[in-house]
């Protein structure tokens, strides 16, 4: 089976985004992932995995086959394809990703929230603490939480901050210092003027999420078909 994880391929195909990659094997990765998104004969859980690894891919193409398989994709399709548009990084995603905050589904809302996260735009800052104050389920409120840690600014900060004292059931709180870690992660960063790369569930939260530029110019990206 060609595709493991969504987790482990993206990082691949955003590695794409930054020239990490040999010309051969981005054509390699890149079209694999069309193949098997296309094949009305794959399982939907592979074809999902193969758009929201796909999804890191900031090319026309790929929004425009995000905004297809969330039109007219079975529901497994439908929520793969909102979590490939927080991967995307286009802020033309917002609106609708706000929108799905009141679904009925609550993977949906929890996916659309972490998916706003990743925009890192200010502008969902407001409707995520909504989300994470008043959403009858748990789970939600807690990818809300997350999300605001993605994009912390220095308001969703010192939201994050307040609630750690306010709010005490266990996944909340588990979420609270999840996402301030992420805050201060960044925060650090930019005081020292280094870049964070973009990360996704599953990476590790250590040092290696901060990559600097001597590291950069003498890490070697290993080839995608070590994923497959």
């Amino acid at each position: 089976m060609l595709f493991r994880s969504a987790k482990v391929l993206a990082n691949y195909v955003l590695g794409l985004e930054f020239g990490l990659l040999a010309e051969d094997d981005a054509e390699t990765l890149t079209a694999a992932l069309r193949e098997a998104i296309e094949d009305v004969d794959e399982t939907d859980d592979v074809r999902g995995s193969a758009l929201e690894a796909l999804g890191a891919w900031s090319d026309e193409s790929t929004a425009e086959l995000i905004s297809e398989l969330y039109e007219i994709g079975s529901p497994l399709l439908r929520l793969s394809a909102i979590r490939a548009m927080g991967r995307n990084a286009s802020e033309g995603w917002l609106e609708l990703l706000i929108y799905h905050f009141d679904d009925e589904d609550a993977d949906i809302r929890a996916a659309a929230a972490q998916a706003a996260g990743e925009l890192l735009m200010d502008e969902a800052v407001d409707p995520l603490i909504l989300l994470a104050s008043e959403d009858k389920d748990e789970e939600v409120q807690a990818s809300a939480i997350r999300a605001l840690g993605e994009i912390g600014n220095e308001q969703a900060e010192r939201v994050l901050t307040r609630w750690l004292d306010e709010r005490r059931t266990p996944v909340i709180q588990e979420a609270l210092r999840e996402a301030l870690a992420e805050v201060e992660l960044l925060t650090t960063a930019m005081a020292d003027g280094r870049n964070i790369r973009p990360r996704f569930e599953g990476d590790r939260d250590d040092d290696d999420a901060i990559d600097d530029e001597d590291d950069d110019r003498g890490a070697a990206a290993p080839s995608p078909r070590e994923a497959s």
